[in-house]
């Protein structure tokens, strides 16, 4: 609110005496303001004498201003010549084009002796009004009980004929609605509502609730509506209303209450939006639901909470359900399209090809992926009702049963009995196809049959699946000798069954001399000692004994004199776990590159089953000497 401000200057005219004496004083202030003229001609000499006291209303049209009050020391004996001239300057928050209204009242004590009021609008330059004071009972503002007239200025009820003082101007009634003024330069005195559309004195802003705190789990829908209203009312309104509000969430069916879920960042909201205007009948209006007021968010994968204006000056967050598509937390909003399982809501799935959110199918119908089914199953090409492993035998598509159910095809078994899948070992070498499948009644197989458990496989089968190539014996897991031609089922050098082929014979590039114990890297092309071989690589070996017999010195062809058991003979590593009968003890590291594989291989990379020419790595002659490939071998290269 402004308050107005103001200066006085005074020029006393009272009779052509008075005129005189006071012509020395000149013009009043010309500047911005008004120029008054207080008429008192009209009240009788003596009573202009009996004046001691007074009081000036100023009241500007101008929003949100309140009424000024001033009491003028100089006036009372000035008045008595019958005239006073001043200037008025209006404080900060008036400005030209702005109506004000003044009232004067003249009194002697308490007692009003007469009172007068004009109006004015505000130009850039100074402007000019008289006010002419009448005594008591006489049309000169004054109602008929002697209060002020409508439209004049008043600061309190009691200065009024009409018993009301509103907006600094007495006036009809009482005037205090929301959007109507007493003070409209039109209606002035009488209480009259404000164009629709607008909101001069700001009486209908939005109410500014208040959110869940960021660490708060959510709300429910009613406790957001509260919270929007929060502020609104004092003392024993909202008192009341907190009354009514826990009766009400007494009476509320909680299976009927949605939590809303504060997203990550929290809410973000534009309360102001729903701020209204006057509604021309003495009301505001405000935007309702068609007016959002904040960002929207996802409350959970299925629906997606805005917020929106109630209508009644608050913003409070509303929820919608997402169909097909989840919500997406980049956008705020349910999705269009989707890219995989998670983009769809629960009984959905994504189509690959439309890339569109689909049902899922029931047990039976057909399928590629397990997100397909409304099971969750997809076996065989079919939904299922269980996962319906085939590698138990199971089946969920066989044509003898019912589609969608798992089965074991072919085999009924007691109850509370699982069925079991017997693989074909058509070698004979005690392991089972791995690639065997379980046929149906209608298309059997003869790779693996289904069984129930316990019960003895059928002849030729075994319960093991690990078998690489059922056509070859030698072919299966652990094997550990090397073939120098293809296995005779699968006509691979896979023997052993890892997936590699694994060669006897090493490939290498050159020979050189090791390092010392503990460097074995630190190679160099020339020996340190006569006699000593070379290596086409230099790893660190220990040497390891079954402690059965006295430990007696060997020597070895690298750069170490070692350790081994008698009359175990030394060996590379621990020996397998079918020879130990003992604890295997490490004596120490032994040599670099001092095993026979370590200095004779191919030079050049040879296939499994081609014939090749091996070298091994020469002695040195003398100190300083060098090593070179020699001894030249055809050997084929053997796999497994």
């Amino acid at each position: 609110m402004s308050r107005l401000r103001f200066g006085l200057a005074f020029v006393l005219l009272a009779g052509a005496a008075a005129l005189g004496a006071c012509s020395k004083t000149g013009s009043p202030p010309g500047g911005f303001g008004v120029n008054i003229t207080v008429d008192a001609t009209m009240v009788p000499s003596a009573q202009r004498a009996m004046i001691t006291t007074d009081k000036l209303t100023v009241v500007s049209d101008a929003a949100g201003s309140t009424p000024v009050i001033r009491m003028l020391d100089d006036l009372p004996k000035a008045i008595a010549g019958g005239t006073v001239r001043f200037h008025y300057t209006p404080g900060t928050g008036v400005s030209a084009g702005d109506k004000l209204s003044f009232g004067l009242d003249v009194m002697n004590g308490s007692a009003r002796i007469a009172s007068g009021s004009a109006t004015v609008t505000l130009e850039t330059g100074a402007v000019s009004l008289t006010i002419a004071l009448a005594s008591g009972g006489n049309d000169g503002g004054l109602g008929a009980d002697g209060g002020k007239g409508n439209g004049t200025a008043c600061v309190t009820d009691d200065e009024c004929g009409s018993g009301f003082c509103a907006d600094g101007v007495c006036c009809n009634e009482k005037c205090d609605d929301v959007c109507v003024s007493c003070k409209l330069s039109t209606s002035k005195g009488t209480c009259t509502p404000y164009a629709a559309d607008t909101d001069p004195e700001m009486e209908c802003a939005a109410n500014l609730g208040t959110m869940p705190p960021a660490s708060d789990g959510g709300m429910t829908t009613a406790e957001a509506g509260a919270s929007s209203e929060a502020g609104t009312e004092a003392g024993a309104e909202a008192s009341s209303a907190d009354a009514s509000s826990a009766d009400a969430s007494t009476d509320a069916d909680e299976n009927d209450l949605v939590v809303i879920n504060q997203p990550d960042g929290g809410f973000m909201t534009m309360p102001n939006a729903c701020a209204g205007t006057c509604g021309g009948a003495r009301a505001c209006k405000y935007p309702g639901a068609t007016t959002t007021c904040g960002k929207p968010f996802c409350n959970s994968r299925g629906d997606v909470g805005t917020f929106v204006c109630d209508g009644n000056g608050s913003c409070a967050p509303t929820l919608a359900s997402c169909t097909n598509f989840s919500c997406d937390d980049s956008m705020g909003n349910c999705g269009t399209s989707c890219s995989g399982p998670l983009d769809c809501l629960a009984g959905k799935y994504c189509d690959g090809t439309t890339h569109k959110c689909v049902q899922k199918d029931a047990n039976g119908l057909t399928c590629v992926t397990n997100d397909e089914c409304a099971s969750g199953y997809c076996v065989g090409g079919v939904c299922c009702n269980t996962s319906c492993n085939p590698m138990q035998g199971l089946s969920c598509n066989d044509p003898m049963g019912t589609a969608g159910q798992c089965k074991c095809p072919g085999v009924t078994c007691g109850a509370g009995v699982a069925c079991q899948v017997f693989y074909q070992d058509a070698d004979g070498d005690g392991f089972g196809n791995r690639d065997g499948v379980v046929g149906t009644t209608t298309t059997p197989s003869l790779t693996a049959k289904a069984g129930c458990m316990g019960s003895p496989p059928p002849a030729g089968y075994v319960a093991d699946n690990t078998d690489c190539d059922d056509g070859d014996p030698n072919a299966h897991p652990n094997q550990t000798a090397y073939f120098a031609t293809p296995t005779l089922g699968k006509h691979n050098f896979d023997y052993d069954c890892n997936g590699t082929n694994e060669t006897e014979t090493p490939q290498y590039v050159s020979c050189k001399f090791c390092g010392a114990v503990g460097s074995c890297s630190s190679t160099t092309g020339v020996c340190s000692s006569a006699g000593e071989t070379g290596s086409f690589q230099c790893p660190q070996e220990g040497i390891y004994r079954i402690p059965i017999g006295p430990i007696e010195p060997i020597a070895t062809g690298g750069k170490a004199t070692t350790f081994a058991t008698t009359p175990t003979p030394s060996i590379q590593g621990p020996p397998p776990l079918s020879s130990r009968v003992e604890p295997i003890i490490p004596i120490r590291s032994a040599c670099c590159g001092c095993a026979a594989s370590d200095k004779t291989g191919f030079l050049t990379a040879v296939a499994c089953g081609t014939t090749g020419t091996t070298y091994t790595c020469s002695a040195c002659g003398a100190v300083g000497g060098s090593t070179a490939p020699g001894t030249p071998t055809v050997k084929v290269q053997r796999c497994r």
